[in-house]
């Protein structure tokens, strides 16, 4: 991309990072991040998940773990990712933490819905 002179955004890391993780590549996915952190681009739910894709992948609880707090941390938390998540716990027979996360979304969620609710009711 670079040599062509466009930029990199997080399109591209993004669809570079879902091609690592497809492919098992997970140095490289990890590589690829801390690139596009050096360059100060902010990942989106669609870079979130595409690591937890690989890393629930690789088996890596553990780092699986730490991007879905990384994506609740940045408010990208999305129930897609939250599905991924709960489906690498549940593997792992984590039954705990895995109804955490699923109270968590409920709240969000249904949180959102009812004050959407609310608004369109007072309208």
């Amino acid at each position: 991309m670079d040599r062509f002179g466009v930029p990199r955004h997080a399109t591209h890391y993004n669809i570079v990072l879902t091609c690592f993780a497809s492919a098992s590549r997970f140095q490289e996915m990890s590589k690829y991040l801390t690139d596009m952190r050096a360059e100060k681009i902010p990942p989106n739910a669609w870079t979130y998940s595409a690591l937890l894709t690989g890393f629930a992948l690789a088996n890596d609880l553990d780092k699986s773990m730490e991007i879905f707090r990384l994506a609740k941390g940045a408010k990208q938390l999305t129930v897609a990712i939250a599905t991924q998540m709960l489906d690498l716990l549940l593997k792992h027979d984590r039954v705990e933490p895995a109804f955490d996360i699923l109270k968590q979304m409920h709240e969000l969620y249904v949180g959102q819905y009812c004050e959407m609710s609310d608004t369109l009711e007072a309208n």
